[in-house]
């Protein structure tokens, strides 16, 4: 068939036959034009399968980094919400000054005081980050979903920021002035085994002069006020996530 084209040219040039010739040469370029055009399609619509397939991809490792981040902002929640807690229920203390003290309660509370979960450290490189890094975003067709990643990095950002300023409160004013009172316990209380080189020591614990102390009271304040900021932006932080795995539920294709 491609021999028969050029032998139809030759023989409308060499009959001098110039207009059908003219006519044929037009032909003919339209046709490999025609032929080109069917080629780029067949190729356009391969890639778009492609695409199509690399996209179900990157959903789901979006999905099934969602769950990570779902760990550590629920955890982190878990433990401000418990550092809450502990916080009022010493500021009750303080307030009503029972005779008795509650001590094994207090020295779980302060424990608890003293504890830190920094989801912005282990998500400070995010899915977001991934799919900008290696040019993968556009290959997205939902349009919300980018913006939805990008509000997530966002909020990422944020809890960091909040994280890192209640542990320096915590590290460089809380902390400090608790080691005046409290001696620290090298073990949780409901450990059954412990070094005997810790179950007796030559320091006493002073939790009626911690409890009277008004600097104590204002540094538990000071830490609702932390711990509030923290769990409101891990709350934004879910629905944020909740929002996106809607949007993934509306474009991941079961197999």
């Amino acid at each position: 068939m491609i021999k028969f084209f050029p032998k139809i040219r030759q023989k409308l040039f060499t009959e001098n036959k110039f207009s059908k010739y003219l006519l044929y040469a037009i032909g003919e370029i339209i046709l490999v034009m025609i032929g080109i055009l069917l080629a780029l399609q067949v190729n356009n619509l391969n890639q778009e399968r492609l695409n199509a397939i690399e996209e179900q991809f990157i959903l789901q490792d979006i999905s099934n980094e969602l769950q990570a981040y779902k760990f550590h902002n629920n955890n982190g929640r878990n433990l401000q919400e418990n550092i809450l807690s502990a916080t009022k229920r010493l500021l009750i203390i303080i307030n009503t000054s029972p005779s008795n003290l509650p001590i094994m309660q207090i020295n779980e509370d302060i424990d608890l005081l003293l504890r830190s979960w920094m989801t912005g450290s282990s998500t400070s490189t995010n899915i977001y980050d991934v799919l900008i890094g290696g040019g993968k975003l556009v290959l997205l067709s939902s349009k919300k979903l980018p913006n939805k990643l990008a509000e997530l990095k966002r909020h990422f950002g944020s809890i960091y920021t909040r994280e890192m300023m209640q542990a320096r409160f915590v590290n460089e004013q809380l902390a400090p002035f608790l080691n005046q009172y409290v001696v620290r316990r090298p073990w949780k209380s409901t450990d059954l085994s412990v070094d005997s080189t810790f179950q007796t020591n030559r320091f006493v614990s002073n939790y009626e002069d911690l409890l009277n102390s008004q600097e104590f009271y204002n540094l538990l304040v000071d830490l609702i006020r932390h711990s509030n900021y923290v769990v409101r932006v891990y709350n934004r932080i879910e629905n944020n996530i909740n929002e996106i795995e809607l949007e993934l539920g509306e474009n991941i294709i079961s197999f």
